[in-house]
């Protein structure tokens, strides 16, 4: 299982009389944490590799701004909901 779709595992059904919320939980939440934290350097360095040196700098403007709007975005969905 990748560990970007960590939060999949939230949908198996617990039984509560055998295991506690934070054995399915906690591992969910680490996991997530790990996926984003390990996804954004690894497409950083990948840009920053397949594009020549000329267009590097274009690279990282357009992640930059891609995260940026995406934030910006997310936030304002979720302050909708």
């Amino acid at each position: 299982m990748r560990i970007t779709h960590s939060s999949l595992i939230f949908t198996v059904p617990i039984d509560y009389a055998t295991t506690s919320y934070f054995g399915y939980g906690l591992p969910v939440m680490l996991l997530s944490v790990l996926g984003a934290d390990t996804m954004w350097p690894s497409l950083t360095l990948f840009t920053s590799e397949t594009l020549p040196l000329s267009d590097q700098a274009l690279g990282g403007a357009l992640m930059n701004l891609i995260s940026q709007v995406g934030c910006s975005l997310s936030l304002a969905i979720a302050a909708a909901v």
